[in-house]
């Protein structure tokens, strides 16, 4: 029985192939026609002069893409326009990012517990960290940070954070993904997250905890086009979701969201923004933090093989879940840890990426 499942599924992933390199062909078509007969040709980077060159959906499912993240992007475009005199948040709303200072941060994001981050990347937890070998970034992730790193949980938990994800996004807002970033010093790259960029999905904001255990600016910083968040743009996808540096510093102020050893960094990744990615004199070490809307993420799913949403993951149980944007309803408790999170996309189907 199990010789006919696996040679069904070898079947399954040869056609599955032949299905995306026939799409990948109409794909090249109509995008080289959209980019020689559109504006976008002089602001955007040209998607087949680059390594990074993806399988992106056809036509009719670009607009379906298109209408799910209008319809629920709705609400946060009208409290982006109307609620700039709202002081507390008023950065974020009216600039795409906001810088915070945090006693609680500032405690944490100390000597001792710089060294056990730096030291997770030293261990290489095979099964755990991955680099973007494709994109030669040098850039590395442990996911599940908070499995080898329990004390994490404490940054998941910070009320202010919190306040501001859901004030900005809705009251179903929670985590979607987490994992710890390492950016080595040997990075240069002008590929992928290097170029400006939106993340292809609407409204959702990223949240990054730079480990630096002195009070001076962290390295490396996210450069982000000021405002460039209001946007809805005509094209969702991350073939056409990346500009010309021209065009972006001649139409935006472009900030370096620097951070001091206390302060958080917060961001709409609907603006366009580039990580820094050029060669520098230290390593940067992260914990990135992920937040969504429940009903974007479900919409998703319908459309098909989208890994979009709140990404399979283990949590530590030594985090308070109450003080958490942790949606209860994707979480199980597997004895030593939580699991969080859904693997619904199917491996042997081509994966239409986005971000």
């Amino acid at each position: 029985m199990s010789i006919i499942l696996n040679i069904k599924n070898k079947i399954l992933k040869i056609i599955y192939r032949l299905k995306a390199n026939v799409s990948k062909i109409s794909q090249n078509i109509r995008f080289k026609l959209y980019l020689k007969y559109t504006d976008y040709s002089k602001i955007q980077i040209n998607p087949f002069e680059q390594t990074y060159n993806p399988i992106t959906p056809t036509g009719n499912l670009s607009l379906l893409v298109n209408y799910v993240i209008w319809q629920n992007d709705l609400k946060i475009k009208k409290k982006i326009f109307l609620n700039n005199n709202n002081v507390k948040n008023s950065n974020l709303f009216s600039n795409g990012y906001q810088i915070i200072q945090n006693n609680n941060f500032g405690n944490f994001n100390n000597k001792d517990n710089v060294k056990k981050v730096v030291n997770l990347f030293n261990k290489q937890v095979d099964s755990e960290t991955n680099t973007q070998e494709i994109l030669k970034q040098d850039i590395y992730f442990i996911y599940n940070p908070t499995i080898f790193f329990e004390s994490l949980t404490e940054l998941y938990e910070i009320k202010e954070i919190n306040e501001l994800v859901k004030n900005y996004l809705g009251d179903e807002a929670c985590l979607h993904n987490s994992e710890l970033m390492k950016l080595s010093k040997t990075t240069d790259s002008t590929q992928g997250s290097g170029l400006f960029h939106h993340d292809t999905i609407g409204h959702r904001l990223k949240v990054y905890f730079n480990f630096n255990s002195v009070e001076t600016l962290s390295d490396r910083p996210t450069h982000y086009a000021k405002s460039s968040h209001i946007n809805f743009w005509p094209e969702h996808n991350a073939k056409t979701s990346r500009f010309d540096e021209n065009y972006v510093n001649n139409e935006f102020i472009v900030e370096k969201l620097y951070s001091k050893f206390n302060e958080i960094v917060i961001f709409d990744t609907n603006g366009l923004h580039k990580g820094y990615y050029e060669k520098d004199n230290n390593d940067r070490y992260s914990l990135v933090l992920e937040y969504g809307t429940i009903k974007k993420f479900n919409d998703f799913k319908k459309l098909g093989n989208f890994p979009y949403g709140i990404k399979k993951q283990k949590i530590s149980k030594k985090i308070n879940l109450s003080k958490t944007l942790i949606n209860k309803n994707y979480l199980v408790d597997d004895g030593d840890y939580y699991t969080y999170g859904e693997h619904w996309w199917k491996e042997s189907q081509p994966l239409f990426y986005y971000g």
